[in-house]
């Protein structure tokens, strides 16, 4: 009898120093706690993720243009040239519109050179391949690029316009840039956030630089690494966890962590994070009790995943 109460007493004594170690067995902890805590009472889990990331919202990008012209002016990039003689070229095939080169250039890029030979017309517009934007939920598209803009005594006009629809002129959305005077001997950077919501067609989609000057002389306009994406809209995560019987749990934790996501199940044992960044994630299931469990899990953009967990009890070793 002496030893049973003696037993019993070392293990009142050792679930109350885990308690002490780590507070209450029910209170919200991050993954680095769980695993803590599931080690102190002898519990093994594999599987290898880093905690020293923090915390972020990753939102998933399509990439719709990417284009920096390191070797020519892409075939799939129409030119429209409403009047004039002048047209878009490739630099270095062709000079540098008075030497000047647009910001975070290398030195290879889309422009329109006003000055060398000189005498030109430039009344013309280089388009982007058409592209889809139609799963936007909003302002949900950013553009970027990098340009140089250098008029001369007045004589230059640029613009960068967006389409939908097609690219005539009825079909313009937004005049995004509009400037008749120079831009820094450096260049400048541009971002802008679309709303294809708004426009007309957002499935056939075009972005315009547009170029002109007289015959006097002028000096030109380059622009260079154009990106376009379209963050896509999360997905969801839903699904059950079980006990290794097959029993639902209730209060379990289920989140992604990177993400900053976190929720329990009901009392059916069922859960649903409805707004996760799609692409790989990883994803875990705790209660107080059991091992974590860790999945990796696909998640669709616009989509619905079931995920469900199974969660073993701990091995507990008293000595």
């Amino acid at each position: 009898m002496k030893n049973a109460t003696k037993l019993v007493w070392l293990v009142m004594l050792f679930a109350s120093s885990i308690v002490f170690a780590f507070g209450q067995t029910d209170a919200k902890m991050s993954m680095e706690q769980l695993i803590a805590h599931d080690q102190s009472v002898v519990v093994y889990s594999d599987g290898d993720f880093d905690l020293s990331v923090p915390a972020q919202n990753r939102a998933v990008k399509a990439i719709l243009i990417d284009e920096t012209f390191d070797t020519q002016l892409p075939a799939t990039w129409p030119q429209l040239q409403y009047s004039g003689t002048g047209l878009w070229g490739w630099v270095p095939g062709i000079p540098a519109p008075g030497g000047y080169q647009p910001l975070n250039s290398d030195g290879n890029f889309a422009a329109c050179n006003g000055y060398t030979p000189g005498g030109q017309v430039f009344d013309v517009g280089l388009f982007t391949p058409s592209m889809d934007m139609s799963a936007a939920a909003g302002p949900d598209v950013t553009l970027d690029f990098d340009r140089n803009f250098q008029d001369f005594a007045g004589n230059g006009d640029f613009q960068c316009r967006v389409y939908s629809g097609g690219t005539a002129l009825a079909n313009l959305e937004l005049t995004l840039v509009n400037v008749t005077s120079d831009d820094p001997s450096t260049g400048v950077h541009n971002t802008f956030v679309l709303d294809p919501t708004t426009f007309a067609d957002a499935s056939d989609v075009y972005v315009e630089w547009w170029y002109s000057c007289n015959t006097g002389t002028a000096w030109g306009l380059g622009i260079d690494n154009v990106v376009i994406n379209l963050v896509l809209p999360p997905g969801e995560m839903w699904g059950y966890v079980f006990n290794g019987g097959g029993l639902s749990i209730y209060g379990a934790t289920v989140g992604i962590e990177a993400e900053g996501l976190l929720t329990t199940t009901d009392p059916t044992g069922w859960y649903s994070l409805p707004t996760v960044p799609g692409g790989m994630q990883e994803a875990y299931a705790w209660k107080a009790g059991y091992n974590v469990t860790i999945e990796m899990v696909n998640i669709l953009p616009a989509g619905s995943v079931q995920q469900d967990f199974i969660l073993a009890a701990p091995t507990m070793i008293v000595s």
